[in-house]
C-alpha cells in the first residue's frame, strides 16, 4: 500500500479552516488586496484550486496573495481579476501605496557602510 493510497478521495482543507499563518503580510496594501480577493472568491463559491484553474494561476500562489504574503505581478493580478469576474480596479481601488523600500546609502566609493554593531575583520 502506498502512502498516497490513503489520500485518494480526500478533499483538501479550506484555507479558512487552517490556523493563521505565522508569516506576516508584505504590506498593508497586500493584506487588504488579499482580503478582497478571498471575499470575492468565496462569494463566487470557488475553492483556491478552482480559482487557480479559471485564472491560470497556481492555487498556492492564489493562497499566498490572499494572505498578503506575495506581491503579485500585474499580469497575475489581471488573470485573478478575470477569474473572479471583476475589473482589476475594483480589487485595487483605494489601496494605500506601500512604503518606500528601506535602502542603505552607499558611500562615495560605492561600498556599503558598515551596519551598526558590525566590525570589519
Amino acid at each position: 500500500m502506498s502512502i498516497m493510497a490513503g489520500r485518494i478521495g480526500v478533499s483538501p482543507l479550506k484555507v479558512s479552516l487552517m490556523p493563521p499563518s505565522p508569516v506576516p503580510p508584505v504590506s498593508e496594501s497586500a493584506r487588504v488586496l488579499g482580503e478582497r480577493v478571498r471575499a470575492r472568491r468565496e462569494a463566487l463559491g470557488l475553492s483556491l484550486e478552482e480559482l487557480g484553474g479559471v485564472a491560470g494561476v497556481h492555487w498556492s500562489m492564489c493562497g499566498l496573495i490572499e494572505r498578503g504574503q506575495r506581491n503579485a505581478s500585474l499580469h497575475v493580478l489581471l488573470r485573478l481579476a478575470s477569474g473572479l469576474r471583476v475589473d482589476l480596479a475594483q480589487l485595487v481601488e483605494g489601496l494605500p501605496p506601500p512604503p518606500p523600500p528601506n535602502r542603505r546609502k552607499r558611500s562615495k566609493g560605492g561600498a556599503q557602510p558598515e551596519a551598526a554593531g558590525e566590525s570589519a575583520h
